[in-house]
């Protein structure tokens, strides 16, 4: 069985480079570019998924909080050119 990952970032460019990336015989990679796509994607069983921080829809803490809730059993993986001193503390890995 193959694992299914999400990508979801504003930027197309990133999107395309990690599909590219991760994607081969035993992965399908989907991407998405706001919260709005995830939401509608959550019947869909991924392994893991990886976003952007900050979406064109929503940013922030509320980002993890959308994501969590509409894939309760991927794992989850956050990204961000931001440094961690414009990040919330309680998003912060420390």
């Amino acid at each position: 069985m193959k694992k299914r990952v999400l990508v979801a970032d504003g930027d197309p460019v990133m999107r395309e480079l990690l599909r590219r990336k991760l994607e081969n015989n035993t992965t399908i990679v989907d991407t998405i570019r706001s919260l709005r796509e995830a939401k509608e994607r959550s019947h869909a069983a991924y392994t893991v998924v990886i976003s952007d921080y900050h979406l064109p829809d929503g940013g922030g803490d509320s980002v993890i909080s959308i994501l969590r809730s509409a894939f309760p059993h991927a794992g989850l993986i956050i990204m961000s050119g931001l440094s961690l001193i414009h990040i919330s503390e309680p998003t912060r890995p420390y």
